[in-house]
């Protein structure tokens, strides 16, 4: 072992996978932050547009599709949509 782990990582040297969750149980270090990008999927009508998230959460892409502008759906409604899941 030697050196702590932190300083042994700036040496240049590389931590065992015990020693990394260690870290992470102990430091307070967090998860990948969960994020979510709103896209508009026009209509081949031209008038209709989709409104929709990929979400990233808990290890996966999903896709959560929220309605349409028919439906009363807009990229700031979807947008606020997108911020309550993640």
């Amino acid at each position: 072992m030697g050196l702590p782990v932190a300083k042994r990582c700036l040496a240049g040297g590389r931590p065992s996978a015990g020693e990394i969750g260690k870290l992470y149980r102990h430091s307070g270090l967090m998860p990948r932050i969960k994020t979510g990008s709103v896209f508009e999927k026009p209509w081949a009508d031209g008038q209709t547009i989709s409104y929709a998230a990929y979400v990233y959460a808990y290890g996966q892409r999903e896709k959560v599709t929220f309605g349409t502008n028919k439906q009363g759906w807009n990229r700031v409604r979807a947008e606020l949509e997108t911020e309550k899941i993640v």
